[in-house]
């Protein structure tokens, strides 16, 4: 059989900003919402018009997230948290942040910290932290599945834990071996989990 030819799309150019990019989504109404490595906050329409949604000096930002209320979350790797409006206008958590991840109702925000073997969580709507468990094992990413109902995390030593958001406790562990570290995982289309490894297998 003959192979068939690549087929290349042009895309179309939106904007240009003038700092690098960290991060990228959209928001409610389908309009792109970018971070630069400054921390500051951009929805751009389809005309390539800007607004900016957060202006504040961040040490070291991480990332962002829509949370309830129609607000934009901005995390920085020092801890701090910072939101587009309402109130509290940021929340500093008591130790940095190395990964993060949102639920779709926008309600929790969990991370967990560098070198760090905590689970801990944000009570957006009370500002409230706490930790949810102590795995026992160095923790390197999460995320939650599409129910809500779980978190799936990675660890250091190429291990899943599917931690029940209901019961505050892990209960399954996946084990892998020769594969190093989760860099990521995200949830399955059909359940389950998708990692990738230091190792550079998914």
């Amino acid at each position: 059989e003959e192979e068939q030819a690549e087929e290349h799309i042009e895309g179309e150019l939106i904007f240009e900003h003038t700092e690098p990019l960290i991060d990228l989504t959209l928001d409610s109404q389908g309009r792109v919402v970018f971070m630069d490595q400054l921390g500051d906050a951009w929805q751009c329409d389809a005309y390539g018009s800007l607004t900016k949604l957060i202006d504040v000096n961040m040490i070291d930002p991480l990332g962002m997230a829509f949370v309830s209320g129609g607000r934009l979350a901005a995390v920085d790797l020092t801890g701090e948290v910072f939101f587009s409006s309402g109130e509290p206008e940021s929340i500093q958590t008591s130790a940095e942040i190395h990964a993060f991840t949102v639920n779709s109702f926008g309600t929790i925000l969990a991370y967990i910290n560098p070198q760090s073997t905590s689970l801990r969580g944000l009570i957006l709507a009370a500002g409230k932290e706490q930790e949810f468990i102590d795995c026992g094992e160095r923790l390197t990413d999460l995320s939650f599945s599409a129910d809500n109902r779980y978190l799936g995390i990675g660890t250091e030593n190429s291990g899943i834990l599917i931690f029940d958001m209901a019961k505050r406790q892990i209960t399954q562990k996946l084990a892998q071996s020769g594969l190093r570290s989760v860099i990521q995982i995200v949830p399955g289309d059909h359940g389950g989990w998708v990692a990738a490894y230091e190792s550079g297998k998914v």
